[in-house]
């Protein structure tokens, strides 16, 4: 924790009116003149001695925020707890001070301030700062200057406080066509997989007693004849739809085969796919699907499939984390992917499209494709992003060939 006690542009101005009222009086001999030199050189005192005497209470603490998607509203809030027995504080104002790493948040977003009018003695006040970061990643904050100017706004009395935290920002995220996950969908035959919870099925799960809201038709009457009373058919839980992504990065950004009209560079490109990934498994988990993720050119695990929201959490860290600068690993070679899992697989590439499974079913999407895959009302209002480049496309228009 480091205190300074700074010289800003209007303290500046307030000196030199000081100094030229000062001379004024000592060569008019002006009693006038010295009353008004004595104000304000009071005036300069006091604003030292209060402000700095406010600020010895002070304390602050980050709370940790939640991570966020690219382009959405970051939350970064304070608390301000004020140790002062008879002091209150006035007019603070918060900053995160600039970090000089790659990762920084000055890189990636506008700088969070907030401002707090009161704080009374021994209280605790909140204060929130928003902003809207523009890129994935782990964004570094590290200290954060507390400073005021009360009660003249003559002299700035800060408070500097260290506190690394990294905020983790996940990949932009865009609303995609609602066909496009209807098209990739694989239809199974009933029976591949039954539910292993009671539900609302057609499947039978087990019996047990009945219920006075149960229909009369799930009854089993010849387990009642049996047992002297009332028993219940139970049917299993509808099995939900499934679906791999696997996000092929195999390729370094310097490798990716750029035609000559291309306005995007290599890593714009699997940015883009990391972006299509992202909605996609976004879109898929609102709709109620199991999801998992595979990527390709890195040494991380395949993400199972789950369904639940701390799962979802996981899937958009491991693509908020990936460090693009880093060695690939070779391509592999084309298998059955995972057929044992019995779910749809989408592969995104960034550029052009590798073959990375011999499965008939496989639907193969380009970075390229991510204008054309949003959907149309997010496109007309402007998007997420700023809009799209290129009209959508008649249905089943997204899917390619293998080159």
């Amino acid at each position: 924790m480091r205190r300074r006690y700074h010289l800003h542009f209007p303290g500046i101005v307030f000196c030199g009116l000081i100094l030229l009222v000062g001379l004024a009086a000592i060569n008019g001999q002006n009693n006038l003149l010295f009353v008004v030199f004595a104000i304000m050189f009071a005036a300069l005192v006091i604003s030292g001695v209060v402000s700095g005497t406010m600020m010895m209470g002070l304390h602050l603490r980050r709370m940790d925020p939640e991570p966020v998607a690219a382009g959405s509203l970051l939350s970064i809030r304070y608390e301000i707890t004020n140790r002062n027995r008879l002091i209150p504080i006035f007019n603070v104002h918060i900053e995160e001070r600039p970090v000089r790493d790659p990762n920084g948040w000055e890189h990636a977003m506008a700088m969070p301030n907030a401002w707090i009018m009161h704080v009374g003695r021994g209280e605790s006040v909140h204060g929130e700062a928003l902003v809207v970061p523009e890129q994935r990643g782990t964004v570094l904050v590290r200290e954060v200057r507390v400073w005021t100017t009360f009660p003249f706004g003559i002299i700035k009395k800060s408070i500097t406080f260290s506190l690394p935290h990294g905020v983790l920002i996940e990949p932009r995220r865009h609303r995609l066509r609602p066909e496009l996950l209807r098209s990739i969908e694989v239809p199974q035959p009933v029976g591949m997989r039954v539910s292993q919870h009671a539900g609302g099925g057609d499947d039978y799960y087990g019996l047990r007693e009945f219920r006075s809201e149960d229909s009369v038709r799930q009854i089993a009457w010849r387990r009642t004849a049996s047992l002297d009373q009332l028993v219940s058919i139970d049917r299993s839980q509808p099995s939900a739809p499934r679906l791999r992504v696997v996000l092929n990065l195999t390729r370094a950004t310097a490798d990716l085969r750029l035609g000559k009209k291309e306005s995007r560079t290599g890593r714009e490109l699997e940015e883009r796919a990391i972006t299509l990934a992202a909605s996609l498994l976004a879109m898929a988990d609102q709709a109620g699907f199991e999801i998992g993720l595979t990527i390709h050119g890195f040494e991380l695990p395949p993400m199972p499939l789950r369904r639940n929201h701390r799962h979802f959490r996981r899937l958009m860290a491991v693509l908020a984390r990936l460090d693009l600068d880093q060695p690939r690993l070779a391509a592999p070679s084309p298998t059955a992917g995972r057929l044992s899992e019995r779910a749809s697989m989408v592969v995104i590439h960034p550029d052009r499209i590798d073959e990375v499974s011999d499965r008939s079913d496989v639907v193969h999407l380009t970075g390229r494709q991510l204008d054309q895959l949003r959907a149309a009302e997010a496109k007309a209002g402007g998007g997420e992003d700023g809009g799209g480049e290129s009209a959508a496309p008649a249905k089943g228009s997204w899917r390619e060939t293998v080159t």
